[in-house]
């Protein structure tokens, strides 16, 4: 997001910048969104949003148009395919990766460096314990930034602990909606597919939980 909000602040009419996200046909959906997000949120407008899309629109258009303006082999019973498929498909590839993605890919290998640098140490160790966890992706940086045996294996036993305990949930979540056990209220294990996600895909649109006081409520379970 800082990386983002740079973009909005200096680069929508830096030609470096530019330059990157031409290259890259713009942003990922993600971060597309996330961005034109941002300034609305931040300026209730959207010119920062436009002037790099206007760009890339007309680049778009004229890369279909050289392809229509030759004409000829689009009008070919067996030459269109090969004019689609070998000129105009490559040319609306993406030619670079999203520079928001490869900013968050760079800030993300250096935070699993300094996680598995500190996991020698009670306190870094207890926090990750407490904490929601690492997903599947970040426990694959981590992992690839191991340095010793001894916190790689603690890391997969924290791993393993956490996945574990989302499977017990996940069962349990399931056997309430057996028509035998509904009439039981939910526990912790009521926002577990939120939980479940997180642990799998990470975090990118995060999504209310379910209250911990559902479970107290005399009107027993909703559905989820």
């Amino acid at each position: 997001m800082r990386y983002l909000r740079t973009v909005l602040g200096e680069g929508t009419t830096d030609g470096a910048t530019r330059a990157r996200l031409g290259r890259s046909w713009g942003f990922c959906a993600r971060h597309a969104w996330q961005f034109l997000g941002l300034e609305w949120g931040n300026m209730q407008d959207s010119l920062g949003a436009a002037t790099i899309l206007e760009g890339l629109v007309e680049a778009a258009e004229k890369t279909i148009a050289a392809l229509l303006d030759v004409g000829g082999e689009l009008a070919r019973p067996k030459g269109w395919r090969r004019a689609v498929v070998e000129r105009l498909v490559p040319a609306l590839e993406p030619a670079g990766l999203c520079p928001a993605c490869r900013v968050q890919a760079d800030h993300e290998a250096y935070a699993a460096t300094v996680l598995v640098r500190n996991l020698n140490e009670p306190e870094w160790r207890r926090r990750l314990a407490d904490s929601d966890g690492l997903c599947l992706r970040h426990c694959r940086e981590a992992l690839r930034a191991a340095e010793t045996p001894e916190r790689l294996r603690w890391l997969l036993e924290e791993q393993r602990r956490r996945l574990h305990g989302l499977k017990a949930e996940l069962e349990e979540h399931g056997r309430k909606h057996d028509y035998r056990f509904s009439h039981e209220r939910y526990g912790k294990e009521g926002d577990v597919a939120v939980r479940a996600t997180d642990a799998l895909a990470g975090s990118w649109f995060r999504l209310p939980r379910r209250p911990r006081a559902v479970a107290e409520t005399p009107e027993g379970p909703a559905g989820v």
